[in-house]
C-alpha cells in the first residue's frame, strides 16, 4: 500500500492579479459590481473591496502585494546548512 501525500493547492498570484485587473477594466467602462462578480465568478464583497481600491488608486491599487502569509523565521540558507551538518 502506498501513501499518498495530500498537497494543498497553492494560490496562483498571477492569475488572481489578472482577475483583479479585468475587474478594473470593467469598472472603468461602468460595469456594475454585481455584474463584475457574476462574470468573474467571485464574491460580491471581494468585488466591493476591489472597487473601493480602484476608486482610490486606479488599476495600480489592484496589483498584488507579493507573497502571502507570514515571513519565515529562518532563511533557506540556514535550513540547507542545518541539513548538511546533520547528514
Amino acid at each position: 500500500m502506498t501513501k499518498r501525500k495530500k498537497f494543498r493547492q497553492r494560490r496562483d498570484f498571477k492569475k488572481l492579479e489578472e482577475r483583479r485587473m479585468k475587474a478594473g477594466k470593467m469598472f472603468s467602462v461602468g460595469t456594475r459590481q454585481s455584474d463584475v462578480a457574476r462574470k468573474l465568478n467571485v464574491s460580491t464583497p471581494s468585488v466591493a473591496r476591489w472597487h473601493a481600491a480602484w476608486k482610490k488608486g486606479g488599476t495600480n491599487s489592484l496589483k498584488g502585494a507579493g507573497r502571502a502569509g507570514r515571513k519565515p523565521r529562518i532563511t533557506k540558507k540556514t535550513i540547507i546548512a542545518s541539513r548538511q551538518s546533520s547528514a
